[in-house]
């Protein structure tokens, strides 16, 4: 009998699949999202997970196919607000459409070619084809008879803002642009990144009276204490203005215009996307626009008013930071973008801040590559490392620093997919059934989507001495454990400046990505024999290695001196950008 198969993406569909089960009794499902083959092992249905159909090289390149398809999409389409191209400021958004899509196209024909079917169910919603990837592309992909299934898509809701909360953030809005009227002949520098990044650094620039601090984002968040002093926080809520019902008109015009190009051709992706990313690029560029352009437009009139002499920058990823660097050069502001994370041995986003501080010579030549040649670039290491401290607390504890992608932005060939992770997690598991005096500690992101993963496996594996931790210490954890596993992660480095063994449990072909392919200090591990060997020979280890990572970070404990000079130094100049740099 030919197969019929019925593709589960999300927990909505999952229910609507169990809600008429005797309709779809002799589909086969294939399930595409953790928590939907959690929802079925529990009901006893048998069903077939995404990781089954992930064969060798299927991802291959995925990665750098569609970063160069990204940055062509961008280049092509014009739309201007503020004299700022707005199509660029969604490069990292449009490049996760593009690359989620060729995923789950290089998948389809997968399961097409091994399944063989006769019939394929889909689900398709009204309000959620963004959610969506079959729906899309299924009719461009399959010849056999297929169906369609509506259903309603529970989307979470953006957190709703209480009354006392909304009143609580405008009058902290209203304190900080109090604050801004009494800063005379100040330096008035906005820091977007939050304490954890800046609190260093944010103490050096404070011992200059002259500096006065702002933090700020286009979302609400607290304001905080740092070394006793105040930090006020200013939220870019948003300023209306005539211009943004022109924009709106010039956008649907746009939409309009480009619905009849061929962007497949444009960009170089497969042709069978070409309507599935068309439609998710101009939806998802069209809902971010009014809340972009308001809070651009408020930053547009701080800057007007000469309320910033300066921006500090942890990211340059996000729309509302790529625009704050667009508008600070039209206006001759500086601008400084800080290293975040560690460089893999190739970089993808491309830095236009004037400024980039990075942590060291061998990361200084990575980021050559991707910046403009008119930005300088600055070693300075690691402001928020500078206290880190070696200390001689140890536990008979093992510390795994794991990837947390959530799913909906999880890249083949760029982070572990959802298969490797658990390659890999039962290799740990069946390596540390032979520690039984080692607890292993899984350090995870609060809010990490594919938590329940790692209970699903415990479950399988037979092996419960571990312990979840999301919120804590870093150099606290590190330092009581006596060997930290990493995938490719910063946490890495921090091990390494306390001194303590690292071992990297990964995949050859995703050493592009892989930073630690560098570092002669970093045992690289591919497969559970290999990491059983590497283990037991660095717990049978009577004394650890110095390391030797002035190449890669310089840690002397004076970055933000380094960091604070270099500002103070721009902050004083009567220059200028406007002759100290030219923008490309």
């Amino acid at each position: 009998m030919k197969k019929k198969l019925i593709l589960l993406e999300n927990i909505s569909q999952a229910k609507e699949f169990l809600a008429h089960s005797e309709k779809f009794k002799e589909c086969l499902p294939i399930t595409f999202n953790l928590m939907v083959e959690k929802i079925l092992s529990e009901k006893g249905i048998k069903f077939k997970v995404e990781e089954e159909y992930e064969k060798k090289f299927l991802y291959k390149n995925i990665h750098e196919e569609s970063i160069r398809a990204t940055w062509k999409l961008c280049q092509k389409i014009q739309l201007k607000y503020l004299d700022i191209q707005i199509v660029p400021l969604f490069y990292y958004n449009i490049y996760l459409i593009i690359a989620l899509e060729k995923k789950y196209l290089r998948l389809l024909r997968e399961i097409i070619k091994e399944e063989n079917p006769e019939e394929i169910i889909i689900f398709k919603s009204k309000s959620g084809f963004d959610k969506e990837h079959f729906s899309g592309i299924m009719e461009n992909v399959f010849n056999g008879k297929i169906k369609i299934r509506n259903y309603h898509l529970k989307t979470k809701k953006n957190e709703f803002k209480s009354k006392a909360i909304q009143i609580v953030g405008r009058i902290q809005k209203l304190i900080t642009k109090i604050r801004l009227n009494f800063y005379k002949n100040k330096n008035e520098i906005f820091v977007s990144g939050g304490k954890i990044y800046f609190e260093n650094l944010v103490k050096e620039l404070l011992k200059d009276k002259k500096n006065k601090i702002i933090n700020f984002d286009n979302k609400m968040r607290k304001s905080f204490l740092i070394g006793g002093n105040y930090l006020p926080f200013y939220e870019f809520s948003g300023r209306k203005n005539v211009l943004q019902n022109a924009l709106k008109w010039k956008f649907l015009k746009l939409r309009g215009n480009w619905e009849k190009k061929d962007l497949s051709k444009i960009s170089g992706f497969e042709k069978e996307l070409e309507e599935t990313i068309k439609k998710k690029v101009f939806f998802m560029v069209g809902s971010m626009i009014p809340m972009l352009s308001e809070s651009l437009e408020e930053f547009s009139f701080l800057l007007k008013n000469k309320k910033i002499d300066l921006v500090l920058l942890i990211e340059e990823d996000s729309p509302f930071s790529r625009g704050i660097v667009q508008l600070s050069r039209k206006f001759k502001i500086p601008t400084l973008s800080f290293q975040h994370g560690f460089f893999p041995n190739e970089m993808s986003n491309f830095v236009e801040s004037p400024y980039y501080f990075v942590l060291g010579e061998n990361q200084k030549n990575i980021a050559e590559k991707v910046v403009s040649n008119k930005t300088e670039i600055n070693i300075i290491g690691c402001p928020r490392y500078d206290y880190l401290l070696k200390e001689p607390v140890q536990k008979k504890q093992i510390l795994y620093a794991m990837e947390v992608a959530n799913e909906d932005i999880l890249i083949p060939n760029f982070h572990l997919t959802k298969k490797r992770q658990k390659e890999i997690l039962r290799g740990l598991f069946r390596e540390l059934k032979k520690f039984p005096d080692y607890k292993l500690i899984l350090k995870i992101r609060p809010g990490w989507d594919l938590k329940e993963m790692l209970y699903l496996i415990s479950k399988e594996e037979s092996y419960f001495n571990f312990e979840v931790i999301e919120k804590t210490d870093n150099a606290k954890l590190i330092n009581e454990s006596e060997l930290v596993i990493i995938n490719h992660t910063t946490m890495g480095i921090e091990a390494l400046i306390l001194g303590k063994p690292v071992i990297s449990y990964t995949y050859r072909d995703l050493a592009k990505v892989n930073p630690y392919t560098r570092f002669k200090e970093v045992k690289k591990v591919y497969s559970q024999k290999e990491f059983g060997f590497a283990m037991k020979e660095i717990l049978s280890r009577k004394s650890i290695p110095k390391y030797n990572l002035s190449k890669e970070i310089v840690f002397d404990g004076k970055s933000s001196l380094r960091a604070s000079k270099i500002i103070n130094s721009i902050l004083s100049s009567k220059i200028g950008l406007s002759n100290h740099h030219r923008y490309f």
